[in-house]
């Protein structure tokens, strides 16, 4: 029978049961691991929470209570959980069911910010998925970008899929409001390719190239941030409700923005779509390049009302000059103008006589 160590390692059997195949660590500390369930040889995650992290006998059940009732719960947006246990050292873990997907710290990553109506559909898949979890009793204390799997489909949509990694980042203390409000900070996020600052309080007004990023969306996203708060949605299952009457294409850059912010974020992340119809003629003498530099530009003139068609040269006006044909000319001019004073020579002559 293989030893167990309190640590995953990679190559060796944590808790006498799994044998680790990989092994990463995670921006709030906690292990990740690929490895296999050596009873049937079953491919699982291990999510793993810190060394003594349940010592204290109220974390040990309290985490005891919550991985049961993972066991039990089966929903669309939440990873299946297949068991949750206590290793060497009192440190917490859960094993998951393996899913195909990239994290969501990978996509954030690779193509923030995304268009609000994406916004919209990720951040409202997450929100249900946490709903169910406080359904049930559960609460994670946060909700991370990589706690979520993005698997796009064939067909261009995307299920997102949330993994309680909460329960051992945090395996007391945890408040259901704190999930909303993570969520809402991840889809500020989403929305404008950059978290909002740590440690600010009240709303937070989103921007994009320099303009405040406004409308419905933005709204809610500052409900969500403001959850437990004056302002605040008060539960997941209250964002979910309010969420239902957002129209994400509303959102605006403000001030006297014309264009949705969803073309603005797909400009910032891709390259321009060609305008489908010729943009107008400038009444300015400045314009803000995508660099975010203002480029002077010439006034336009205004326009005569009338304009003679210029004359086209001829092939001989634009040939180069010839400094020999040049001199050849003014030298029959000078026998030419000596001839005619000749004959009239002659001809007052011819008079006289």
């Amino acid at each position: 029978m293989p030893h167990g160590h309190d640590e995953p390692r990679i190559g060796a059997v944590f808790d006498g049961r799994y044998q680790v195949a990989s092994r990463r660590t995670g921006d709030d500390g906690v292990l990740v691991c690929d490895a296999v369930r050596l009873t049937d040889v079953r491919p699982v995650v291990l999510v793993v929470g810190a060394a003594g992290a349940v010592a204290e006998p109220a974390g040990a059940e309290q985490f005891a209570q919550d991985g049961a009732r993972l066991a039990r719960l089966r929903h669309p947006g939440l990873v299946a959980v297949v068991e949750a246990s206590v290793a060497q050292g009192a440190r917490p873990y859960l094993v998951l069911e393996p899913v195909e997907g990239r994290g969501l710290e990978v996509v954030v990553a690779e193509e923030a910010p995304f268009v609000p109506r994406r916004v919209a559909a990720i951040g409202g898949e997450v929100l249900r998925a946490v709903e169910g979890l406080h359904g049930h009793g559960v609460a994670l204390g946060g909700v991370l970008a990589e706690d979520v799997t993005v698997t796009a489909l064939e067909d261009g949509r995307e299920v997102v899929r949330v993994a309680p990694h909460g329960v051992v980042r945090r395996p007391q203390g945890r408040e259901a409001t704190l999930d909303v409000a993570a969520i809402g900070a991840l889809m500020f996020e989403l929305l404008t390719g950059v978290a909002p600052r740590a440690g600010v309080q009240g709303p937070v007004a989103p921007t994009l190239a320099g303009a405040t990023v406004i409308g419905p969306l933005v709204d809610f996203v500052g409900g969500c941030m403001q959850a437990g708060a004056a302002g605040g949605y008060e539960s997941a299952a209250a964002a979910v409700a309010a969420l239902a009457g957002v129209d994400p294409e509303a959102t605006e850059t403000a001030p006297g923005a014309r264009a949705p912010a969803g073309e603005l974020l797909l400009a910032e992340s891709t390259a321009a779509p060609a305008p489908s119809e010729p943009p107008p003629r400038p009444t300015s003498t400045a314009i803000a390049s995508p660099e975010r530099r203002t480029l002077p530009l010439p006034t336009l003139a205004a326009a005569p009302e009338e304009v003679a068609p210029a004359a086209v040269p001829s092939a001989a006006s634009t040939a180069p000059p010839d400094p020999a044909g040049e001199a050849e000319q003014r030298l029959l001019a000078r026998w030419g103008w000596l001839l005619v004073g000749a004959l009239a020579t002659l001809a007052a002559l011819w008079t006289a006589l």
